[in-house]
């Protein structure tokens, strides 16, 4: 009589194991489902972030090579500048694929594709008081503002800002 009692509790148990097992299989999959398409997302997302990213360096390389022509910086820091804004892309896709810091990106960027090293790239954006805060910020966003400041620093020491400053005077 126990043996039949005790075989009911183990069925309907067994019983309910399956009801369960089946809810939990039907979530999961519906979260993988949801996994999957918010990876999509992920992807979308960071493809229109580097694309972005492009758009802003070759912007900015723009802005540089005609703020260039009248500016009185040496050539040395023009071509460091041109190289920051170059590897704007390539510091964006380090930071945030790889979950780098951004002077582990910069030093894989200038390893990769220039003969200037991360000390030389420090020591430049030390020597200028308004670059220093941005530099120091050890982000993407950070860094993203230290390429507009070079452009501002660039224009601000050109030969005809300089030129129109003296005239007012």
């Amino acid at each position: 009589m126990w043996w039949i009692f005790g075989f009911a509790v183990l069925a309907a148990v067994i019983f309910l194991l399956c009801i369960r097992t089946e809810g939990l299989t039907r979530e999961h999959k519906r979260l993988l489902v949801q996994h999957k398409m918010l990876e999509q997302d992920s992807v979308l997302l960071q493809q229109h972030t580097y694309e972005l990213a492009e758009e802003f360096s070759q912007t900015l390389q723009q802005q540089l090579q005609q703020a260039c022509r009248m500016t009185r910086l040496p050539p040395e820091t023009l071509q460091i500048f041109e190289v920051c804004l170059r590897a704007v892309p390539s510091i964006c896709k380090e930071v945030s694929c790889r979950q780098q810091t951004l002077q582990q990106a910069m030093y894989r960027y200038l390893q990769l594709h220039s003969e200037l090293t991360l000390p030389q790239v420090d020591s430049e954006m030390n020597r200028h008081g308004r670059l220093v805060p941005y530099w120091q910020q050890q982000n993407f966003a950070g860094y993203l503002q230290l390429c507009q400041q070079m452009i501002v620093l660039v224009k601000e020491n050109s030969h005809k800002e300089h030129f129109r400053q003296s005239e007012s005077a």
